[in-house]
Parts: C-alpha cells; sequence; structure tokens
C-alpha cells in the first residue's frame, strides 16, 4: 500500500508539472521570434510585383474616385429631375382642379341656358294659344313663318345636345369640347324682332 501511495503521490506531481521544455515559463508562449528584417520578397512576393500591384491599386482608386464622382452628379441631376417633375405634377393638378370648376360653371351655366330656353318655348306656345283667338294661324306668313323657323332651330339645338351628351358618355376621353350652338334670334330665319 505505502508503494502504491508512493506511486500516486508520483503521478500527482507529473500532472502538476509542465508538459513540455517549452512551456516552463507562461512569458515564453508569447515570445516574438525577433529575427532580423530582410529586404527580401513579402510573403513570396518581388519588389517589382510588390510595384506593379501598387500602381494597379492606385489605378483602381482613381477609376472608382472618378465612377463615384459621375454617380453623385447622376444622383444630383436626378434629383433636379424629380424636382422638376413634382413642380410640373403640382401645378397640373391645380389646372385640372381649375379646369373641374370652370366645367363646373359651364354646366350651371348650360342647366340656367336650357331652363330660360324652356321657359320661352313655354311662352311662346302660350302666345301662340292666346294669339289664336285674335289673328288666325295663317293669316301673318311672316310671324308664322318666324315660328316655324324657331321651332325648328330649337329642335336642332336639343338634337345637337343631346347627341353631344351621348359623346361625351361615350368617350370620357376626349377632352375636346364642342361649342353649345345657340339659336340666331332676330336674323334672317329668327323671329323677326330684329
Amino acid at each position: 500500500s505505502a508503494g502504491s501511495g508512493g506511486s500516486w503521490g508520483g503521478e500527482e506531481e507529473r500532472f502538476w508539472q509542465p508538459l513540455s521544455p517549452s512551456l516552463k515559463s507562461p512569458s515564453r508562449m508569447f515570445e516574438v521570434s525577433r529575427a532580423p528584417s530582410r529586404a527580401g520578397p513579402v510573403n513570396g512576393l518581388s519588389a517589382s510585383k510588390s510595384a506593379l500591384l501598387a500602381e494597379e491599386a492606385e489605378a483602381l482608386l482613381v477609376q472608382l474616385t472618378k465612377t463615384v464622382a459621375e454617380l453623385k452628379e447622376r444622383r444630383e441631376e436626378s434629383q433636379h429631375i424629380h424636382d422638376l417633375l413634382v413642380v410640373r405634377a403640382e401645378k397640373a393638378a391645380q389646372r385640372v382642379i381649375e379646369l373641374e370648376d370652370h366645367v363646373s360653371e359651364l354646366d350651371a351655366d348650360y342647366a340656367s341656358t336650357e331652363s330660360e330656353l324652356n321657359f320661352l318655348r313655354l311662352q311662346l306656345r302660350a302666345l301662340e294659344v292666346q294669339g289664336l283667338d285674335y289673328v288666325q294661324f295663317n293669316d301673318d306668313e311672316e310671324l308664322t313663318q318666324s315660328i316655324i323657323n324657331w321651332k325648328q332651330q330649337w329642335a336642332d339645338v336639343e338634337q345637337r345636345t343631346k347627341a353631344r351628351r351621348r359623346k361625351v358618355k361615350t368617350e370620357p376621353s376626349t377632352g375636346t369640347p364642342t361649342p353649345t350652338p345657340t339659336p340666331k334670334i332676330g336674323s334672317e330665319r329668327g323671329l323677326g324682332l330684329a
């Protein structure tokens, strides 16, 4: 048992000893070789290859600098174009609003004019009915012809208006409005009031 204790003690001493002679001191683990520097090739590159690599790196740097400058210039141009497009879009939106207001005004004017023309037509019909008591329909040829002309012009205006409204409903993309024709009152074919 004493011999076995002695052998156990020897193993314990070996366990706590350094594994190799090179690791006896911790400061030795981090020692850097102090070999004298040579002017020879670094990492297997000769001086000419190193110079060539340096020249290529400088050329690449110049090219990259030029490319970056061009990209900055392009970015400024793109930003300028974007700003112009934003301004144009805002102006176009403002113009659309103005045109919509103008169209609303024209629609209101048209409705008012159509209402007034309907009223005039009713007045004319009332005059015709009231005038039959005093003047026969065929007695005054000029008055009769003026009334017939006015009715024909009114029918033409109504027909063109209805056709234009149908066209606008079927083709909303066309933005060229046609002028509204008005009957010629006081002309040669009118009511003879001139």
